[in-house]
């Protein structure tokens, strides 16, 4: 049997014992989370992660054993197979050949697959008598709220998922004492997890929190299925994840680049746009790369009449300062449009900058400040482009480890991956390199000249890890001479306000219970980022420990080889169903 043979045998045999296996995946078992109770001690709640039983699956399988496995495939693949109802040759070559139509059995059984989850929240208690309905969170610790005030020795209370009231004081044994306690971080731009039979969102969940983000904007839903999903296990606690805010489908004019785009066309008006993007319940406008100046003012005008805000692209003919876009994206539209070989090439739009000089940066702060226009640069999604020049490197790094393969295999894969970054050369990279000094540069001015900035990731771009990237956007800022509060302040409370919500970001009675604790202070330095030791996410404390524990457990539910195959499968379908090549 030649190589390749063999290794479409092996994946047609995976998915078969993917489908029929599964009355024997047995997964993990947990309990909901109980809302937070007082108590004289220190209780942790049952619920630890603990297998109930072991995978059964072919020993070729456990084992990797190629040549086993091909055996058995050749003496009752072709009944298993028939058994099932899956078609051989189609399930080959899904694997083989881009996995576009996975077997529709194959998707269903997969996400019945339960994935772990976090053990139940701790909950702490101080030995201080609570008022009347309130729990006492942490204790003789330093509350921050950056750049408005710091209460050394205080003591939080909390009430279900809203902070009760913050006294001096406290016990100086509790488990925190002397640590540091800030409003929990915000991703401005991100992009939530479409609908895949793996639970991506669950983990994505788990990595916002692990790295302290428990609020994220999500900056268009690329098809559709991602909000609905998020809005379920949020509104039912599944699973624990950030708060967030979603802007819907993207608003556009001309051929969609995304399967989720509302067009202004065919009789459509801005005006009907907002009413039917707000009605759905999505809490901002994403204006996108096909609309004219014209078509932005009245996109702008037709939001504000409805009081959601508009952020999005300065499309790629048109420049910064005409475009009119209120919050702008990704430094789009700083290099004149004269200058750019493609206006629909985001990677061109993000990269030449070689003509940007002193004077057009100067007229971009200008227009910033004349037009009361904001900024979310999302640097970090920039930077990590570098990542192309070793693309094995980046794929082994520790951080790109917490995610699963079909990232960094599929979607990000240098040659068959997403087709804005494929076959990315020297010359191009070095091009971005240059651009990032400048638009680190750009960034200093503008903050030096009191504009609004906020930081986003674009998770989901290649090598942008949800959560983690949100700390390395923190250290880009700092880069650009930044202090560490004020960029504290932009990851918090001014994000807060941008997103219309004054109970985020703040440390204050009445605010939302979104904490984070730190063992060193990180408005200091944002070295102390690794300091975090717990977080508090609507009202429940988790310790990273714990987090970082599920995370792991996650990643190896994800790597079995089962799930590997359907996660495959999965992936490579969704990309060809989301993106208009």
């Amino acid at each position: 049997m030649s190589g390749t043979k063999r290794v479409l045998r092996i994946a047609a045999a995976l998915v078969v014992v993917l489908v029929l296996g599964l009355a024997g995946f047995t997964a993990y078992s947990f309990k909901a989370p109980p809302a937070l109770e007082p108590s004289n001690d220190i209780a942790r709640w049952s619920g630890k992660l603990e297998r109930t039983d072991r995978v059964r699956v072919h020993p070729a399988v456990a084992s990797h054993d190629a040549a086993a496995l091909s055996e058995q495939t050749s003496l009752d693949g072709d009944s298993t197979t028939a058994d099932a109802g899956i078609d051989d040759d189609a399930a080959t070559a899904e694997v083989a050949n881009g996995g576009t139509e996975a077997p529709e059995k194959v998707e269903t059984a997969v996400s019945k697959i339960p994935a772990p989850t976090l053990p139940v929240p701790e909950v702490l208690a101080e030995g201080e008598v609570p008022a009347e309905g309130d729990s006492v969170a942490l204790s003789s610790v330093t509350v921050i709220t950056p750049t408005i005030g710091r209460i050394e020795d205080s003591t939080v209370f909390l009430e279900g998922d809203e902070i009760s009231r913050i006294v001096e004081g406290g016990d100086p044994d509790s488990p925190y004492a002397g640590h540091y306690v800030l409003p929990g971080l915000i991703d401005m731009h991100t992009h939530l997890t479409p609908q895949v039979p793996v639970p991506l969102d669950q983990l994505y969940g788990l990595l916002y929190l692990k790295h302290g983000v428990t609020a994220v904007r999500d900056a268009a839903d690329l098809d559709a299925t991602a909000v609905p999903i998020a809005t379920k296990a949020f509104e039912e606690g599944t699973f624990p994840m950030p708060r967030f805010y979603s802007c819907g489908p993207f608003v556009d004019a001309g051929k969609p680049k995304w399967a989720n785009t509302v067009l202004l066309e065919d009789g459509r008006s801005a005006d009907d746009a907002v009413r039917e993007i707000k009605a759905q319940g999505y809490r901002c406008i994403k204006s996108y790369d096909g609309l004219s100046p014209a078509q932005i003012k009245e996109l702008v005008a037709a939001a504000d009449a409805q009081d959601i805000p508009v952020m999005g692209h300065v499309p790629g003919n048109l420049r910064y300062e005409e475009a009119g876009v209120p919050e702008i994206q990704h430094l789009y539209g700083v290099p004149l449009p004269e200058h750019l070989a493609d206006h629909h090439s985001p990677i061109e739009r993000m990269s030449a900058w070689d003509e940007v000089d002193d004077a057009r940066m100067q007229e971009i702060v200008d227009a910033t400040v004349a037009q009361g226009l904001s900024n979310t640069p999302t640097l970090v999604n920039h930077a990590r482009i570098l990542s192309y020049r070793d693309y094995e490197a980046a794929r082994t790094s520790d951080v790109i480890q917490l995610i699963p393969r079909n990232f960094y295999d599929i979607v990000w894969h240098p040659v068959t991956g997403l087709p804005f970054y494929r076959n990315m050369s020297d010359e191009l990279l070095d091009r971005y390199e240059r651009t990032l000094e400048k638009k680190l540069e750009l960034v200093r001015r503008l903050y030096e000249a009191g504009t609004p900035l906020y930081l986003g990731t674009d998770t989901q771009q290649p090598f942008v890890v949800p959560g983690a990237a949100v700390h390395e956007e923190m250290r880009l800022f700092a880069e650009a001479g930044i202090p560490a509060e004020d960029i504290w302040a932009m990851a918090t409370w001014h994000s807060a306000d941008r997103l219309g919500e004054p109970r985020l970001g703040r440390i204050e009675p009445g605010a939302a219970a979104d904490l984070l604790v730190f063992s060193q202070d990180p408005t200091e330095s944002l070295d102390n980022l690794d300091s975090l030791v717990a977080v508090v996410a609507r009202g429940q404390l988790h310790p990273v420990t714990e987090i970082d524990d599920t995370v792991q457990s996650t990643l190896d539910f994800f790597r079995q080889p089962l799930v590997d195959v359907a996660t495959e499968i999965a992936t490579k379908q969704k990309l060809a169903e989301i993106i208009k090549e």
